[in-house]
């Protein structure tokens, strides 16, 4: 797999998010009191992380013919990191209380 793919797949969803954002399409999360938004856009890039994480192994898969992990280290542990600091972020809303 191309990694000028993955990152212009990347750098397309990040421009279509700040344009639905510029155009206030989320509008309902600023209804919420003591939010923090900071953290939420982070959890939202996390979870894109995992999304291409999946998308390398089940290319790699549909390609090759076998369920592996990516020989490329970063893309390798995406998926891993998104998961372990999404859930640490939503732990630490959890005890908030959000």
């Amino acid at each position: 797999m191309n990694v000028f793919f993955i990152i212009l797949s990347l750098m397309l969803s990040v421009g279509i998010s700040s344009y639905l954002i510029r155009k206030k399409c989320f509008c309902f999360l600023n209804e919420r009191q003591n939010r923090f938004s900071n953290l939420d856009g982070i959890r939202g890039f996390l979870a894109l992380a995992v999304f291409f994480h999946h998308f390398t192994v089940t290319y790699y898969w549909k390609v090759n013919g076998v369920w592996a992990a990516p020989d490329n280290i970063i893309l390798r542990n995406l998926g891993k990191f998104g998961v372990a600091i999404f859930f640490m972020i939503t732990g630490f809303f959890l005890l908030l209380g959000y």
